[in-house]
């Protein structure tokens, strides 16, 4: 079975992955946390997160938290801003 795609719809989505800035990438191992510090007028609704495992995410005053919610094993994490 074959799949054609053209190559409009193939540059959108480059394009669009490109807008959205990388805060951070990062491996958060057992039990650990990762902060972000938090911009002005930016909430955690903002937030784009990709991980391969559970998360907690906490907003606080000056920053973000991410905490590795696995109970067995380290994620990996990366962290975006939406458009």
């Amino acid at each position: 079975m074959m799949f054609f795609v053209s190559s409009i719809c193939l540059s959108h989505l480059v394009e669009r992955r490109t807008q959205m800035a990388l805060l951070k990438e990062a491996g958060i191992p057992i039990g650990r946390m990762l902060f972000i510090p938090k911009q002005e007028g930016m909430s955690k609704d903002d937030l784009i997160i990709e991980a391969n495992g559970q998360y907690k995410l906490t907003e606080m005053a000056d920053r973000f938290v991410i905490k590795n919610d696995e109970c067995c094993r380290s994620i990996l994490v990366k962290v975006r801003t939406k458009d």
